[in-house]
């Protein structure tokens, strides 16, 4: 999964947000998805950091939400560039 770093409210020292801004017509309707991720240890990451990240999925409870939410657990990772076009497209995912 590739995507930038966000620090939400609620979480852990070890999670954060990784996050694409998504566009389904123009920018005015674009919006943020993406899931959570855990490191196995703590770690501070700066928000809007671009990373590629791999690892295994279960769920955790995320107290802002009230629920359970997917989290992907990291297990490698890297620092990658910003791309030249970071948004992705609804027809970019056919």
């Amino acid at each position: 999964m590739k995507g930038f770093s966000y620090n939400g409210p609620g979480l852990q020292s070890n999670q954060l947000f990784l996050l694409r801004f998504g566009i389904i017509h123009c920018v005015a309707d674009s919006g943020a998805f993406g899931m959570m991720i855990q490191f196995p240890k703590n770690i501070h990451i700066p928000n809007d950091q671009w990373y590629q990240v791999t690892g295994t999925m279960d769920t955790v409870f995320y107290q802002p939400m009230k629920m359970k939410i997917p989290v992907l657990k990291v297990t490698s990772y890297k620092t990658i560039p910003k791309p030249n076009d970071p948004y992705v497209y609804r027809n970019s995912l056919n």
